[in-house]
């Protein structure tokens, strides 16, 4: 509650300033509707993040050094959307068209990692979604990037770009503070698993 009074409070002070530090005229233009894409996009990657270093480090029972090399797909996938598929594209695809499809595309590959099981193939299954989870993010924060300035006021371009970078960071905050807290689902007893013992009468 006290957050959401402080995130009031700065929009109330802002549309009366002067000179406000956040000019409403830059959050209210319809292409700045991009802060609000990647903010989502960015609570995924980050419970990405710390729920398959849990699962590759828990439950696989990788190392810290072979977690971190299960994780170049995701890397690999993101500079190849954001200096191929995104600066390819942005000038042939309309700019909606193109982030709503980097979008879907990070969905799903992040959707798709919800059926991973102790025994899932990393080749298979892990490898994939994350190289689509990361061609879906660069090619997403790519166009934001580009399209975070466009058409704003030479005294705007700064506060215009510096939200992409909030966003980003508002957006990992989130994400890693909710599903952090996230309870775990229960254990579920396969049919092999062995019942624990009876306790017996002294």
């Amino acid at each position: 509650m006290a957050d959401a009074g402080g995130v009031i409070a700065f929009a109330v002070v802002e549309t009366r300033h002067r000179n406000p530090l956040l000019p409403p005229r830059v959050v209210w233009d319809r292409t700045r509707g991009v802060y609000l894409a990647l903010g989502p996009a960015t609570i995924g990657m980050f419970g990405l993040f710390l729920f398959m270093t849990y699962y590759l480090q828990t439950v696989r029972g990788y190392s810290p050094v072979l977690s971190g090399l299960a994780f170049l797909p995701l890397v690999a996938g993101m500079m190849i959307g954001s200096t191929q598929i995104g600066a390819r594209l942005m000038l042939r695809v309309p700019a909606r068209t193109l982030m709503s499809l980097s979008l879907l595309a990070t969905a799903s590959g992040i959707a798709s990692l919800t059926a991973i099981s102790e025994d899932s193939s990393y080749a298979a299954l892990i490898l994939p979604a994350m190289t689509v989870v990361g061609l879906g993010l660069g090619t997403a924060t790519m166009l934001a990037m580009a399209l975070a300035p466009h058409g704003v006021k030479d005294e705007d371009a700064g506060v215009a770009s510096a939200m992409i970078n909030t966003s980003q960071q508002v957006g990992g905050a989130i994400g890693t503070a909710l599903l952090s807290n996230t309870p775990p689902a229960p254990a579920t007893p396969t049919p092999h698993s062995t019942p624990p013992p009876k306790p017996t009468r002294p």
